[in-house]
């Protein structure tokens, strides 16, 4: 039973979502904090899933998948194949009719507004995700400044093009470490 529960959320997440990964982080924590995981879990998933390769949605439901059913492969399984299923299916049976109806102007409406809900979606969960970890932390003492520093240092550099992303990456890592060391 709890495979079907688990298959039916994140089919139900993949089949009303729009946007990618980060336009679902609204449904997913809705649908997934307290029923599956934790809030704390859930800010882990964001965290290591930027970490790791892959879509963060694919990621997220692997996650839950193997925790939901005590460390299963099983359940991992099902919950990255139901979360892509409705993807796959529309993909399918959706894109060539779509195609010829590219140029109708219903159609070109409606991608119009699209869009911009999607940039609403992903900024209504950054902030959602910012509130939540600053309520969650008993005290600005247990906040790291440092961390938001090389946050904002890294926005100003990327906006800039003040050094390759890769660069940046690698050289936030090696300060993180030497900091963390000394």
């Amino acid at each position: 039973m709890i495979y079907l529960q688990l298959a039916w959320t994140f089919f139900f997440i993949g089949a009303i979502s729009f946007g990618g990964g980060f336009a679902m982080l609204p449904l997913l924590e809705r649908m997934l904090v307290d029923d599956w995981i934790s809030q704390q879990q859930f800010l882990d998933i964001l965290a290591i899933s930027q970490a790791t390769p892959g879509a963060f949605a694919i990621n997220a439901a692997t996650y839950v998948g193997a925790i939901a059913v005590s460390s299963s492969i099983l359940g991992s399984s099902i919950a990255t194949m139901t979360l892509s299923m409705p993807g796959f299916l529309l993909s399918y049976y959706v894109a060539y009719p779509m195609l010829k109806a590219k140029e109708h102007p219903y159609i070109a409406i409606l991608m119009k507004y699209l869009s911009p809900t999607t940039l609403g979606l992903i900024s209504f969960a950054g902030l959602n995700l910012f509130i939540n970890e600053l309520t969650a932390t008993p005290s600005f003492q247990t906040i790291d400044l440092r961390a938001g520093l090389f946050m904002i240092l890294s926005a100003i550099i990327l906006r800039f093009k003040l050094m390759k992303s890769i660069t940046l990456i690698f050289s936030m890592a090696l300060l993180g470490l030497v900091l963390y060391l000394f």
